[in-house]
């Protein structure tokens, strides 16, 4: 519980600083400042988690189970092997992606090549922020293992803002992008300084032991999972970049996939603080114990998720104006993210709980079905209905997921995930 109660703490410090600093933007740089914005970094939130390659969530699988088994040669192994893929795939999809936004055709890209060639290190710092608070959480650093992420870097970024203000410079979308870089920056270098001293300290004198075979071909499934669970979230966006879609429309849509997120906090509580222990539960095939846990969790989730979407859709048109009274054009859209939420949350982590007990194969088929079905959607709804056309896709699109997720963990497993469990 200490580490549930960390991570909500760290949770609601990231929303609350991502509220006030998406509200900073779009009042300083305008709507079609804060979509270029948004248009920009849902592109390297993309490559970033490629960049990452399932790392992340192999460490959280792996770790516990070496912990329990006091195997520290492959527990050591592991961290230092994950940093130095992440390295060289985060090196190399920056290189492809500087390659492509200078010399390319694609105007989604060219016409914003200033804004991509500024946020470049992002790919790679992010995988590297991601490694190293993965390897905290396993160790149950719960809250020093999600600081730099969720508090540092939302802050470091607030704080550029507020300074160029307080000076009386104007802030540029220019100015945004490279705050944003720099803020990334800061928060991998206390992630890195926190794993030296609450890991790499601790092992200093133990040898290491390498399965790079085996962790290579886990990491595979993971990082397609990652990617691809990311992709269905924001093909949204990506989509209406393609499609040229106006930044100020972008910009509102955005801004109501950020009121959305908020009452998505339980769930990412649940699923930061649940992954290691569904993994340990399964390996010590105590699968009585993992449904009860899933089942109490995800009931948990929904009570909160359910309360919280309906206040959203009761006041969303007034919180939607703090951005500026034309944001409340994305109301319909918020309406329509509320499901999507809800949805989520009465199924629980499914995803999650497959990856960590070794249906990563499963998982993989049953998103890359999702991702396929939610880019027909967009294709053909966005023109039509524009940024609505986008929600009503990734609502589809979701919920298909969810179905495949559901039978895949019955079948296989045997664990019913939803919220009534076994009753």
């Amino acid at each position: 519980m200490n580490g549930a109660y960390k991570s909500l703490v760290a949770q609601l410090g990231l929303s609350a600083l991502t509220l006030v600093t998406t509200i900073i933007i779009a009042r300083l740089a305008g709507a079609e400042g804060f979509g270029i914005y948004t248009l920009v970094f849902t592109w390297i939130s993309v490559l970033g988690m490629a960049a990452v390659f399932g790392v992340d969530d192999l460490l959280l699988k792996i770790i516990p189970v070496h912990k329990s088994k006091e195997e520290k040669a492959l527990l050591k192994g592991g961290v230092l092997w994950g940093n130095q893929l992440v390295l060289l795939i985060g090196g190399s999809l920056t290189l492809i992606f500087a390659l492509l936004v200078n010399f390319s055709d694609l105007k989604v890209l060219n016409n914003y090549a200033y804004y991509y060639n500024l946020s470049l290190p992002v790919i790679l710092l992010f995988a590297l922020l991601h490694v190293n608070q993965a390897t905290l959480r396993a160790t149950g650093q719960f809250g020093i293992g999600q600081l730099a992420e969720k508090i540092i870097q939302p802050l470091a970024f607030v704080l550029c803002l507020t300074l160029t203000y307080i000076l009386g410079a104007e802030v540029l979308d220019i100015d945004v992008v490279l705050y944003r870089t720099l803020s990334f920056g800061t928060a991998a270098l206390v992630a890195l300084c926190l794993m030296w001293r609450y890991f790499y300290q601790q092992h200093k004198q133990e040898q290491i032991l390498y399965k790079r075979l085996e962790w290579t071909k886990s990491c595979f499934y993971f990082a397609l999972i990652s990617t691809l669970y990311l992709l269905n979230t924001r093909l949204d966006v990506l989509f209406l970049g393609l499609f040229e879609t106006d930044a100020r429309e972008i910009a509102y849509y955005n801004v109501a996939v950020k009121f959305t997120d908020l009452i998505s906090i339980p769930f990412l509580v649940v699923a930061t603080v649940t992954m290691p222990m569904f993994a340990e539960l399964y390996a010590n095939k105590q699968t009585e114990k993992l449904q009860h846990l899933y089942t109490r969790v995800t009931q948990l989730v929904s009570v909160v998720v359910l309360l919280g979407g309906t206040l959203l859709g009761i006041f969303g048109n007034f919180f939607l104006s703090w951005y500026g009274a034309n944001f409340q054009e994305g109301y319909t859209v918020l309406l329509i993210l509320i499901l999507v939420k809800w949805i989520h949350a009465l199924v629980g982590p499914a995803n999650l709980l497959l990856m960590m007990i070794g249906f990563e194969k499963q998982v993989t088929s049953v998103l890359a079905v999702s991702v396929l079905s939610t880019c027909l959607f967009h294709y053909y709804l966005i023109p039509i209905e524009g940024m609505e056309g986008a929600a009503w896709a990734s609502l589809i699109g979701l919920s298909l997921f969810e179905c495949g997720v559901i039978w895949v963990a019955y079948q296989k497993a045997g664990i019913r995930t939803n919220i009534f469990g076994k009753w």
